[in-house]
């Protein structure tokens, strides 16, 4: 089902229901980092459910599918409702057609670190809020790569949300955690 469809099927349920206010945030997310997940905790208190967009391109090994599990990782911590969907053009080009399509619908949309350009023409729309996300000092997909290339485990805990673990995150991304190293014992006399 495409993001439209599934609104679309939210605003049909809703309808005897208070107007619900729907956050989008698009992005690559290769791979989704504490940054984003603090941006999601963030959108949900504004929000009655959030719609992340993930971009269906592979970015340095990491896939849409890859993107998808780490964030299904992610989903059983947030205090609301999440749904991550793979997106079929681009995640901002999607935003803006799933706004046209639904004047009546009151959304927030989130852009990352520098990216309030691609959003310049999103203000003509009455039913849209702009959120900036921001950035999380220190914090970057382009650097947890790395960490992932470099297979630096204590480098990678530093980009995670705090209650998922270095195994649990490589798990997702379909790697497989460092074998302990074993420990040399002395044999008994």
């Amino acid at each position: 089902m495409n993001l439209g469809e599934y609104l679309a099927n939210i605003i049909l349920e809703a309808d005897d229901q208070p107007e619900q206010t729907i956050a989008l945030f698009p992005g690559a997310f290769k791979p989704p980092h504490k940054g984003h997940f603090d941006v999601v905790e963030k959108l949900l208190k504004a929000a009655d459910q959030v719609v992340v967009l993930v971009s269906p391109k592979t970015r340095e090994s990491i896939t849409a599918d890859e993107s998808i599990a780490v964030w299904e990782l992610y989903k059983p911590l947030f205090d609301g409702p999440v749904e991550v969907k793979v997106s079929e053009i681009t995640p901002v080009k999607e935003v803006y057609d799933v706004i046209e399509r639904n004047p009546d619908t009151e959304f927030i949309v989130a852009f990352g670190k520098g990216e309030i350009s691609r959003y310049k023409n999103i203000e003509k729309y009455h039913n849209v809020k702009v959120f900036d996300a921001g950035e999380v000092e220190g914090v970057s997909a382009t650097d947890l790569r790395m960490a992932l290339a470099q297979d630096n485990e204590e480098e990678i805990k530093k980009y995670l949300p705090e209650k998922i673990s270095v195994d649990e995150f490589l798990q997702a991304l379909g790697k497989k955690p460092k074998e302990e190293e074993p420990t040399e014992t002395t044999p008994p006399p």
